[in-house]
């Protein structure tokens, strides 16, 4: 009798071992109606007529229209030096490493802060077979699109692409080398 207690509770603590947290929101990316969503916070002092310079001055983002105290444009050949980021290459996924990010941007205005968002983002890499388009809902997330893949939590992914992403979406004075 001790011996099917013994197993019994031997068996529960490795169902319970293997049971893994559901993560549906990890540095600043979260799931929305099953798709990604970046969203993040800036406390800066820069005004909206700044900004929208900003956002025209970069290559990577096109299609800038102010409406209402929001921005909005096109995110389109976002790379991600992953080197900045003390990373390498073998442990990113094909996605990080070879390719670059399309997406929505949308940046809304408050006093003395904004808040950027992306949405509809999909991973453009080259395929020796031919070139790939794949929703990030596809490489990020599983369960029917509901929680983030455990590898792309542990190899911190998202870390480096929302530190990526911090540091391109950060509004900077415009110098005469931008334009």
């Amino acid at each position: 009798m001790k011996t099917i207690y013994t197993l019994a509770v031997f068996f529960l603590i490795a169902i319970a071992a293997r049971a893994q947290h559901d993560v549906i929101r990890q540095n600043n990316f979260g799931i929305r109606d099953q798709h990604v969503v970046y969203q993040f916070i800036f406390d800066t002092t820069v005004s909206l007529i700044d900004a929208e310079q900003y956002y025209r001055s970069l290559a990577t983002v096109r299609s800038v229209v102010l409406k209402d105290s929001v921005l909005y444009g096109e995110l389109d050949h976002f790379v991600v030096d992953f080197t900045r980021y003390k990373s390498h290459r073998a442990i990113l996924p094909f996605f990080m490493a070879r390719g670059y990010s399309s997406g929505k941007l949308r940046v809304e205005f408050r006093q003395n802060r904004y808040r950027v968002t992306l949405t509809a983002l999909i991973a453009n890499y080259d395929d020796p077979k031919d070139g790939q388009r794949t929703p990030y809902e596809y490489l990020l997330l599983k369960k029917e699109h509901t929680v983030f893949k455990p590898a792309v939590l542990h190899h911190d992914c998202l870390g480096i692409l929302d530190e990526a992403f911090r540091d391109f979406l950060s509004v900077r004075a415009v110098t005469a080398e931008r334009w």
